[in-house]
């Protein structure tokens, strides 16, 4: 749709303007997560999951997302980024819906749409 689009177009360009130190950004639609790991889990906001882990990236405190919902890593032998799908609810993208324990290959030139629970966001890798 012309909002999806837009919304791309947009955090595209906001990762264009920033100086990016991180290794991968999270673009939210009201604020952004610059990630200083090559792994990240992503997840419910306040729960023990997230208290306990250091990699840990709250993305909203809904019920729809999991308490560990995917975790983003770096995949040296395929040399890209990698979304794996840890919720049962699953991970859209594109329009597709990945399952628990499928893995998603996340662009490294453009922003990736990701929507986990309700929350919206976009994958931005780091310029290399």
């Amino acid at each position: 749709s012309f909002s999806d689009v837009h919304a791309t177009m947009s955090a595209h360009k906001q990762l264009q303007q920033d100086k990016q130190d991180g290794y991968f950004k999270l673009i939210f639609q009201t604020s952004s997560i610059i990630c200083a790991q090559k792994s990240a889990t992503l997840g419910r906001t306040g729960t023990k999951c997230s208290e306990q882990q250091n990699d840990f990236i709250g993305i909203g405190q809904l019920k729809t997302i999991s308490r560990a919902h995917g975790r983003i890593s770096w995949d040296e032998p395929k040399q890209c980024w990698c979304l794996k799908v840890l919720g049962k609810r699953g991970v859209f993208s594109h329009g597709v819906k990945y399952e628990i324990n499928d893995v998603l290959q996340l662009s490294s030139t453009t922003p990736t749409p990701i929507k986990m629970g309700e929350q919206k966001f976009y994958f931005c890798p780091a310029k290399s």
